[in-house]
């Protein structure tokens, strides 16, 4: 009831100019704060919480595979401070159909990182200095040349 009071009192002291950027925000930071787990399952599931070097995850189509794996990467990087990791394809071309679209999906649910590169992403930043860079194989001097602590190809 305080807090109610408190926020009652601010919202009297604002212009009516002022309500619809507040109201704005509010929505917006409560859109970000929306945190939604979903239930994982066999392999999915084991990777959620597995300390191993490398994971692989195979399987038939639309198990959830990259989905699981895209919500471990965007774990790691929003727990890791300053780490540096990419997203990896065989072509660059066809992420934008494919595991970017899995990889937005999965941040969007826990709170977007920054996009730069427009239409064609380039990288993600996160908050907490974390960056994803989104990387091709057909151009492989942007991985062999990078110092990276997590990748996720697909």
């Amino acid at each position: 009831m305080i807090v109610a009071a408190f926020a009652l009192s601010a919202l009297s002291s604002l212009s009516p100019a002022q309500v619809p950027f507040l109201v704005a925000a509010a929505k917006l930071q409560a859109e970000r704060a929306v945190t939604i787990c979903p239930t994982f399952r066999g392999a999915a599931l084991e990777a959620q919480t597995s300390s191993a070097h490398e994971l692989i995850l195979a399987g038939p189509a639309e198990t959830g595979k990259t989905f699981g794996l895209c919500w471990r990467f965007d774990s790691l990087l929003r727990s890791t401070p300053g780490a540096r990791a990419a997203i990896v394809r065989r072509v660059r071309q066809d992420m934008g159909a494919t595991v970017l679209q899995t990889w937005e999906r999965v941040a969007r649910m826990r709170g977007m990182p920054a996009v730069y590169g427009g239409e064609r992403p380039e990288w993600y930043d996160y908050p907490n200095g974390a960056r994803a860079y989104v990387i091709g194989l057909d151009r492989p001097g942007a991985v062999l040349s990078g110092e990276l602590d997590f990748v996720l190809f697909n």
